[in-house]
C-alpha cells in the first residue's frame, strides 16, 4: 500500500533533533518521511542538493515547513534561502501545508517592523527570517502560522491537523455520495 509522502522544510543544523523526532513521530503514523538528512532521501547524482530538494517537493503529499532561528543557504538560483524555494513550490502545487515559526521569532516581528535597523542577533542570524515570515503571512492563502517552542508543540498541531483534513475528506465523500443519488 502507497503512503501518503510529507516533506520536512527547515534548516538542517540548528533544528536537526526537531526534524529527527518529527520524523520518528510521522512514521509511527505510517507516513512516508522526506526529510534530506535521512539516508533513504532520493537525490539524483548529476542534481544540485537543492535542485534535489525541490524534486522531492515535488514528490510530496503534504508540506511542513518549520522556521526557526536560523537562515540557511541561499538557493542557487535566486536570492531566497532554499527554504523559501521549497515553500513557494509547494504553494504552486497546492499541497496542504502545515507551517512552524519559533514562537520568540514570530513575536519579534512586529519589533521589527516598527525598527527594522535594530540589532536582532540575539533572535535571529539574518533579518531576511523575519521577511520571509512576512512573505507568508502577507500570501493570500497557505499562510496560517503556528507557533512553536518545541517539537510537542509541533506535534500536537500536526495531530490536530491530520484530524481535520480527515474530517474534511469524510465531509467531501458524503457530499460526493448526495449528489449521486
Amino acid at each position: 500500500m502507497a503512503k501518503p509522502r510529507i516533506f520536512i522544510s527547515s534548516t538542517c543544523f540548528d533544528l536537526n533533533d526537531i526534524r529527527s523526532e518529527l520524523t520518528s513521530f510521522l512514521e509511527t503514523y505510517n507516513f512516508e518521511v522526506l526529510n534530506s538528512q535521512l539516508a533513504n532521501f532520493g537525490v539524483s547524482p548529476d542534481l544540485h542538493s537543492h535542485t534535489a530538494c525541490l524534486e522531492q517537493v515535488n514528490n510530496a503529499d503534504y508540506f511542513i515547513v518549520i522556521i526557526g532561528k536560523r537562515r540557511g543557504g541561499t538557493y542557487i538560483a535566486s536570492e531566497q534561502s532554499i527554504t523559501n524555494e521549497e515553500y513557494k513550490l509547494a504553494v504552486k502545487r497546492g499541497i496542504p501545508i502545515m507551517i512552524f515559526v519559533d514562537k520568540m521569532v514570530d513575536n519579534s516581528l512586529v519589533l521589527y517592523k516598527k525598527n527594522p535597523t535594530m540589532n536582532f542577533s540575539t533572535i535571529v542570524d539574518d533579518k531576511r527570517i523575519f521577511h520571509f515570515v512576512e512573505y507568508i503571512k502577507s500570501s493570500s492563502s497557505n499562510n496560517w502560522i503556528f507557533q512553536y517552542e518545541n517539537i510537542n508543540d509541533v506535534k500536537n498541531v500536526i495531530k490536530s491537523q491530520f484530524s481535520y483534513y480527515l474530517l474534511l475528506f469524510s465531509q467531501n465523500i458524503i457530499k460526493k455520495k448526495e449528489k449521486e443519488k
